[in-house]
């Protein structure tokens, strides 16, 4: 009797499966294309694959049947245009090989461009144009959107009054749609600020007019409510030498000097008086003479009282209504030191920052 112990089926079968029919629609553009693949075998099919490898498919391509068939009949979804084989296997290891090639699918969106028209910053608008370019299966009618929503042609145009980032989107007949981000900065930018811990500063306004990374009138308010006759910025912690006065500072200060002159001048008056009675002055003159340096000194004594009610008067500073602005010109990103000075000659810091503010 013939021993059939060590016979392979690949001894026994060396006929290939048979790929009797490849269905799919190549004609018309499509987001993906369908293909079905029908084919049979004398005794069993194992696997089969589609890849762009025309040598062989990668192990992870092959599709192993899960029934035992001498028949196949599949369906299979390719994505990107390109040549293909088809690959299909029996139980004894023969291969059919099938190629096959596809150029009409479309799952690209449009590419968009852009133009801003900046000639009319001064006039507080700008114009963005945006074009669009689809080489598969070409722009829907009405292609372009500011929203996704509404979509038309005239939305090519958009006019924008302030700085900020605008999307568009484009649409092919396919309804892939492209987004495009645009950035228009061309207007003033208000600065930004932070400010760290602390009751000094209560408020801060970064303008619109740079010198490059110098913001050149920044507004910084200070608490009314802290006794302040003195301010300084530094960009270190380190105790300033000068403080800039305040006008309330200043105003008390300059009465006060006036208040002592005007009492200087007072005591000068006095030395100056002479009390001996002038030896050219005549008897019947003594009683005029005495009234009128009585007069003197009564006069001398109001106006010492009157120039100490004064200076008494205007040392004494009413409690401040305004808050103290200060106005200067200061760079982004760089750590300040505002410190002020109270009546009373505590000393106190507080730390900010500016930035352009990002669009």
């Amino acid at each position: 009797m013939p021993n059939f112990l060590n016979i392979k089926i690949s001894d026994i079968d060396k006929e290939a499966p048979t790929i009797k029919e490849l269905i799919y629609e190549n004609e018309t553009w499509e987001v993906l294309k369908q293909i079905k693949i029908k084919g049979e075998d004398n005794i069993r099919i194992k696997s089969w694959a589609i890849t762009q490898n025309e040598q062989s498919p990668n192990e992870n391509e092959w599709k192993v049947l899960e029934s035992v068939t001498p028949n196949l009949d599949v369906t299979y979804e390719i994505t990107e245009n390109g040549k293909y084989f088809i690959f299909v296997q029996d139980t004894a290891g023969n291969i059919t090989k099938q190629e096959i090639t596809i150029d009409k699918i479309d799952n690209k969106p449009p590419q968009i461009a852009y133009t801003v028209n900046k000639d009319t910053v001064a006039l507080g608008y700008v114009t963005i144009t945006v074009t669009a370019e689809d080489l598969e299966s070409g722009l829907y009618d009405s292609p372009f959107s500011w929203d996704k929503i509404t979509w038309s042609k005239e939305n090519a145009t958009r006019t924008v009054k302030e700085n900020g980032r605008y999307k568009v989107y484009a649409e092919d007949n396919l309804g892939n749609i492209s987004e495009l981000e645009i950035l228009v900065d061309c207007f003033p930018q208000e600065g930004r600020y932070e400010l760290q811990d602390g009751n000094i500063i209560t408020q801060m306004i970064v303008s619109a007019e740079w010198d490059e990374n110098t913001n050149k009138n920044v507004k910084i308010t200070l608490n009314k409510d802290i006794d302040i006759i003195g301010w300084q910025i530094t960009t270190g912690n380190f105790n300033p030498q000068e403080f800039v006065l305040t006008e309330d500072e200043q105003n008390r200060q300059n009465n006060s000097t006036n208040a002592n002159n005007n009492q200087a001048n007072v005591n000068n008056n006095q030395n100056n008086v002479n009390v001996s009675i002038p030896s050219n002055v005549v008897l019947e003159n003594i009683t005029t003479t005495e009234n009128t340096l009585n007069e003197n000194t009564t006069n001398t004594t109001n106006a010492t009282n009157a120039s100490q009610t004064e200076q008494n008067t205007q040392i004494e500073v009413p409690r401040r209504t305004e808050s103290i602005v200060i106005t200067t010109e200061l760079e982004i990103n760089k750590d300040y030191y505002l410190w002020v000075k109270e009546r009373n000659g505590n000393i106190g810091f507080q730390i900010f920052r500016i930035y352009k503010a990002q669009i």
